[in-house]
């Protein structure tokens, strides 16, 4: 096994074993989130392993209007995160993946 396949497992493997929180706030765009100062505390290292992660292995897409982000999928979820660097990065949202024949 390569480093980078290792590295993906860890992180998916990081990333499932993560709390999510339901974003209540916006329903219409059901989503949950997770966050470094309140649900990875004293795991910081981890941390910043997956939010590099995310930032170097994930898939620029439309969102809506004129906005786009950067989506990572893994363990049945596409996980974006929305800071403008690394360093700053607090908080990874996740939603489920759709499958498209039920989409209807």
């Amino acid at each position: 096994m390569n480093e980078t396949s290792q590295t993906k497992q860890e992180v998916d493997k990081l990333l499932n074993e993560a709390e999510f929180k339901f974003a209540k706030t916006m329903p219409e765009i059901p989503h949950s989130y997770t966050r470094l100062h309140a649900d990875w505390l004293g795991r910081e290292k981890d941390w910043f392993k997956v939010v590099k992660y995310i930032w170097e292995n994930s898939v620029k897409e439309h969102w809506k209007y004129d906005q786009y982000y950067n989506y990572y999928y893994a363990n049945g979820y596409k996980y974006w995160v929305m800071d403008e660097s690394i360093e700053k990065t607090d908080l990874i949202n996740r939603c489920i993946l759709k499958n498209k024949l039920n989409d209807k």
